[in-house]
């Protein structure tokens, strides 16, 4: 790199993207150009994707470096110095396929001439392949998260910990990051002011996300409104933290023209303001040079209504299924397919018939709507019991438990408490599946069926209640265990739930249909005006063991953990309400393995 001294650059960080489903409120980035980001995951002209950082490697004294990264994952290169601030980032991204190898030659060299010829091999090849290490701020256990670089979980207890008993000063906090819209930025280039650097939220209305007060200070972000009001930045006239804006000039910048080593808050770290460890120090600068994402996932601090809530989970499902298939593809290319041939009919109410058959998976297509009495039937190997079933993308792929082998499926009036394309589409794929041995051992919801019926009594999960709500299909059983979980309302679209017609002795019992091992629930309450909220309930497993749970006022998910239980199925009852209301369970999960 030009007007950078040789070892300069000590490691190489790789750093992954994670691409969103939906698109949820949002605010703008601008410079070379403007545009909307969507569920966002920063203050605007931040980060644009969730990023999650890999792990670093070390660059040899000759500059190379060797290094094994994620098949299929879009990753991108940064430059650190010792200090751990980037030299150089790249501002595009690669993906690798399995056993690809890759070279930075090509892309950096000029493209009308060639490398030159030479018979030298590099440090880091005589070295071979390295695996990636923890960067300095990161533990041993971050590197297999599933999540990216979090702002409430890396940066905002380092405030809390070093920096928030001096710097308390809300109302100042307030006014630097401009509430009252003014029209010039009323930042001070003074760093001396106490100003707040607490965790407070503020919400910005298009971004439909509540951000860390000391996040606005820090990244010097202002409230714009254009519509809606939303948060936003310039990180090239920050006086504190200065970064590469997620709409930069798309010139080759020089090394160091933003990022960390540039930020006047790593500065004055560096000297020995708050007195941070060199780990903590080396968090702040990773997060600056990630440019400065706030949130770790894309539901991070949300500030949803029902309807977006629905969007996310229906839209996720949809990815989900994308993603199953192409694993499914992949080990039919690769020969490794489950050996066994599932079967799939569907007998229209109208008198039409369809059929198909696959190895591991069948695709049956269905060339017209599906309609209310419509039967789907899968049959599943001689000796199979599990199956993975898709009505629809939106629904989601739900493993169903199958004692004799055959699922029979009527489908119900799409209209009501069900996604509200399905009922439209003209043309349909129902997607049959026998799960992997990995899928079978992976610990999940095992309580999740949204193809669950009241007259289902030979696929599992299956939920039973003693009393419901008469009136149609937003009150049923089933719709606590669908996958959605949307709580404001009832009645309607899309905020379906178990209501008990009287809360007295009410009971919500969830059969598996043969024993698994499970240690938590998740416990979803409807907040419709005039619900009641649940003060405690008692668990009663098949097995004859009983645990009294209480429950927080908290609307929303609640999680309980317990001891591991080995149980066929799981009874709710002796249901204690706060107040008077109604009695209504948006969503219920219980988490844990199949028996061994």
């Amino acid at each position: 790199m030009k007007g950078i001294e040789r070892g300069t650059v000590k490691s190489l960080r790789v750093v992954s993207l994670t691409y969103r489903a939906y698109s949820i409120g949002g605010n703008e980035a601008f410079g070379s150009g403007t545009s909307s980001m969507f569920s966002p995951i920063s203050t605007g002209n931040g980060a644009w994707d969730v990023k999650t950082v890999l792990g670093v490697v070390p660059v040899e004294e000759d500059g190379s470096a060797m290094f094994r990264v994620p098949s299929e994952t879009p990753v991108y290169f940064q430059l650190l110095d010792a200090q751990g601030c980037v030299v150089q980032t790249m501002r595009s991204w690669s993906t690798l396929m399995p056993n690809e190898l890759y070279s930075c030659v090509g892309c950096h060299n000029d493209k009308n001439s060639t490398p030159d010829a030479s018979a030298t091999v590099t440090m880091a090849m005589q070295k071979g392949v390295q695996d990636l290490k923890p960067d300095v701020w990161q533990d041993e256990s971050d590197l297999n998260s599933k999540t990216g670089f979090d702002y409430l979980s890396e940066i905002q207890p380092i405030l809390d910990s070093s920096c928030v008993r001096c710097h308390t000063d809300t109302g100042e906090a307030y006014d630097r990051i401009n509430m009252q819209l003014q029209t010039k930025q009323k930042y001070s280039d003074d760093p001396g002011t106490p100003v707040s650097l607490k965790g407070d939220t503020l919400v910005g209305d298009r971004e439909k996300k509540a951000y860390p007060l000391s996040y606005l200070v820090l990244t010097q972000s202002w409230l714009t409104f254009n519509d809606y009001y939303y948060w936003t930045a310039r990180p090239e006239k920050n006086y504190l933290t200065t970064w590469y804006a997620a709409e930069s000039r798309v010139e080759l910048f020089k090394p160091y023209t933003y990022g960390s080593h540039n930020s006047k808050l790593i500065q004055m770290l560096r000297s020995g303001h708050g007195k941070l460890t060199e780990k903590q120090i080396c968090a702040i600068e990773a997060w600056i040079d990630l440019s400065v994402p706030a949130f770790g996932s894309y539901d991070r601090n949300a500030v949803w209504d029902d309807d977006d809530r629905r969007k996310a989970e229906e839209e996720t499902n949809k990815r989900n299924y994308y993603n199953m298939l192409d694993q499914v593809a992949k080990r039919a290319r690769a020969n490794v397919s489950v050996d066994v041939e599932v079967s799939v009919s569907y007998i229209a109410s109208n008198g039409s018939k369809f059929s198909t058959k696959g190895k591991e998976m069948a695709i049956l297509n269905v060339p017209q709507q599906l309609s209310a009495g419509d039967k789907v039937t899968v049959t599943l190997p001689k000796g199979e019991r599990y199956l993975m079933f898709t009505l629809s993308s939106r629904m989601g792929e739900a493993l169903v438990y199958v004692p004799d082998g055959v699922f029979t499926y009527t489908v119900p009036d799409l209209t009501q408490a069900y996604p509200t394309r399905v009922s439209i589409y003209g043309s349909n794929n129902i997607v049959a599946r026998v799960p992997t041995d990995d899928e079978l051992a992976e610990y999940r919801n095992l309580a999740l069926n949204p193809y669950d019926a009241a007259n289902s009594n030979a696929a599992y999960p299956h939920v039973t209640a003693s009393t419901t709500r008469s009136g149609g299909k937003y009150y049923e059983a089933r719709n606590a265990i669908d996958g959605f979980t949307a709580n404001g309302g009832s009645g309607k679209y899309p905020c379906q739930a178990w209501e008990a017609e009287s809360s007295g002795n009410a009971t919500f019992k969830v059969d598996f249909g043969r024993t698994v091992t499970i240690d938590r629930m998740d416990i979803r309450i409807r907040a419709d005006k005039g619900d009641a909220k649940v003060a405690q309930v008692v668990l009663e497993f098949d097995n004859g063991q009983k645990q009294t749970v209480t429950l927080s006022q908290s609307l929303d998910m609640q999680t309980i953990r317990f001891e591991k239980t080995n149980a066929k199925s799981v009874t709710i009852r002796d249901i204690q309400l706060s107040g008077s209301g109604k009695l209504a369970i948006s969503e219920v999960q219980f988490f844990g393995t199949e028996s061994k």
